[in-house]
């Protein structure tokens, strides 16, 4: 699709002219990385607005699974920002994961009790064990508070891109403050596979998709700093499927340097004029 007029005006009204249309949308790291990965896709799905038809689910699919584990933990979390979780804490967090799934599965208009049979009671009970296991994994690692979780309207920006003010927003799951170190640890849950080298430069994050966690880490982490400046971060991802190796860090969980955003900010900018330009 060769860039054109028409195209540039749907892309300056969805991102960046709040008046254009009735719900403001926002650049993500999934939009920024699908661009990446295929320009093609981006504008069949952020700008023509096509979409895979959504279907009725007879058993609860891999993203839905995802979307109640998030919910779950959320719901459990939500109650108790800014306590330094305990030992006690975390066994009453175990105790209450049977209500808080069931209030999860109730939000996302799933069977509940003896309406939950064959694969989808399985899933359940999979559910479970893994928001069990993300808490036993919280209280072995680093003494942290919850500052933040699942926050979809704290950490929204804008960015001048060639005068124009680029609406970019990221939902980051946890944002945990670890006050033995003085550090801000962003924390993402995968229930997919997770790419994450040793290390990964700025040069190949904005080369493809292939390393679509680390952009979105880096970007999470441009977003709190445009918050907090002074502010200490790193990142980290819980995968689901190997919760036994704990949180798996950008850059092995050292701090990310000042000048690293500094750089991230400058490509984003390179990025996003290629976007809306199409040079």
């Amino acid at each position: 699709i060769p860039p054109s007029p028409a195209t540039h005006e749907k892309l300056l009204k969805r991102y960046v002219h709040p008046s254009a249309s009735p719900k403001p949308t926002y650049l993500s790291a999934t939009s920024m990385t699908t661009y990446l990965g295929c320009k093609l896709k981006f504008y069949y799905r952020y700008i023509a607005g096509i979409r895979e038809p959504e279907t009725i689910e007879e058993n609860i699919e891999a993203n839905t699974l995802g979307s109640v584990l998030h919910y779950t933990l959320e719901l459990l979390y939500q109650d108790h920002l800014n306590k330094v979780v305990t030992p006690e804490l975390t066994k009453e967090l175990k105790a209450n994961i049977g209500h808080k799934l069931k209030a999860a599965f109730d939000a996302h208009d799933l069977p509940w009790g003896s309406e939950l049979r064959g694969m989808n009671f399985l899933l359940r009970e999979v559910i479970e064990q893994q928001v069990g296991r993300i808490l036993s994994q919280d209280r072995q690692g680093e003494v942290f508070q919850v500052i933040s979780i699942e926050d979809e309207n704290r950490f929204f920006t804008t960015l001048d891109v060639e005068g124009l003010p680029v609406r970019i927003n990221g939902m980051l799951d946890r944002v945990d403050f670890l006050p033995n170190d003085n550090v801000v640890r962003i924390i993402d849950y995968k229930t997919g596979y997770v790419d994450l080298p040793e290390h990964v430069t700025l040069d190949k994050c904005f080369e493809s998709d292939k390393h679509k966690e680390v952009f979105q880490g880096y970007l999470y982490a441009w977003l709190f700093q445009r918050q907090q400046p002074d502010a200490s971060i790193k990142v980290g991802y819980y995968t689901v499927r190997v919760l036994s190796k704990g949180v798996k860090y950008i850059e092995k969980g050292k701090v990310i340097p000042n000048q690293v955003l500094v750089e991230y900010e400058k490509r984003l900018k390179e990025l996003i004029h290629e976007m809306l330009t199409g040079d």
